[in-house]
């Protein structure tokens, strides 16, 4: 792989529905500036409430783009040039076989098996051995 090649893409639902929530408090917040500032051409006081709803627009504007961001960094890049190799296998969780659970990973993270299965913030997913360092070892 290559410096910045995606090695997988990782979805967050959560995540994903507080954006979805996110945007549409966003496009209220400036349907009711919209509807403040017409209404505020003909009334002075209302100024005041147009300013209180800017600041809201502001925030709301601010929640959807940490959301964005957080939802780009599911997608995992390779950090330098090199080979990717998968990590040790991780054996299956006795928590995980329990019904009331999302199914956790086990083995390698990469195999179809795992393609629905809950990864932690933290797992190792792969190695990213720079390919100037290879050695070949025979046993």
């Amino acid at each position: 792989v290559k410096a910045g090649d995606p090695i997988c893409d990782l979805e967050n639902i959560q995540l994903q529905l507080q954006l979805q929530e996110a945007i549409t408090k966003r496009d209220l917040a400036k349907q009711r500036l919209e509807q403040i500032r017409y209404v505020a051409s003909s009334n002075p006081v209302l100024a005041l409430t147009a300013a209180e709803e800017e600041k809201a627009l502001a925030t709301a504007e601010g929640t959807v783009q940490e959301l964005n961001y957080k939802l780009t960094r599911l997608r995992v890049v390779s950090p330098i040039d090199g080979i990717v190799f998968q990590p040790p296998e991780k054996a299956i969780s006795k928590q995980s076989q329990a019904q009331d659970q999302l199914p956790a990973w086990y083995g390698n993270p990469f195999h179809a098996s795992n393609s629905e299965a809950v990864f932690s913030e933290g797992d190792l997913l792969c190695f990213v051995a720079p390919t100037n360092e290879m050695e070949g070892v025979l046993v």
